[in-house]
């Protein structure tokens, strides 16, 4: 672990000089601001309860299902190709975290479609909001698998919990595809 911190640490730094690098050069010009409008979401008259702000951590939250997910496909397949078994319990509490961050994002998520409106967005929403139910089933699916054989996966144990990882890292980067063409457009990442 103590050599883990300097290597996180270098790069957040690599990750933060680019910010650091534009805020050197000085300041940009800003244009004098001549006419301001109030924008308000939702439809006209619309109160904005509790579950429309709740609903708007969604962008915030879904960053965390897809980079556990993301980690344990790498951690799983080191674990299982390298046959390096002591990985074993990194992988269970990478899942669980997965599992557990997922939840409120898929709550956040489905706060938030409650309040599209528009008909052009709604079948790409369908879409990511399936996607994003099937990425948290598949990953349930593996934790229960990985807790009722206490984390000692054999034979065929092992090849149903590396599809269901196999499927949940797939649909947790197509489910990120489509939430990206709801924000982005459809033309995000065209394939």
């Amino acid at each position: 672990m103590t050599r883990l911190l300097p290597a996180l640490a270098s790069l957040w730094l690599l990750a933060l000089a680019p910010a650091a690098l534009a805020l050197a050069d000085g300041p940009e010009e800003v244009e004098e601001v001549e006419e301001v409008q109030t924008v308000q979401s939702g439809a006209p008259g619309e109160a904005r309860g509790t579950l429309d702000v709740v609903g708007k951590l969604h962008p915030v939250l879904v960053h965390f299902p897809i980079a556990w997910l993301l980690l344990l496909g790498l951690v799983d397949g080191l674990t299982f190709g390298l046959r390096r078994e002591r990985w074993a319990r990194a992988g269970l509490w990478l899942l669980a975290l997965a599992v557990l961050s997922a939840v409120p994002t898929v709550v956040t998520g489905l706060l938030r479609a409650s309040h599209v409106q528009d008909p052009k967005l709604v079948e790409e929403l369908v879409e990511h909001r399936n996607l994003g139910l099937l990425t948290l089933g598949a990953a349930t699916l593996a934790l229960v698998l990985r807790l009722i054989r206490r984390n000692k996966l054999d034979g065929l144990w092992r090849l149903a919990y590396l599809a269901l990882i196999a499927g949940a890292v797939g649909l947790v980067i197509a489910t990120g595809h489509h939430g990206g063409m709801l924000v982005f457009g459809e033309n995000y990442f065209s394939f």
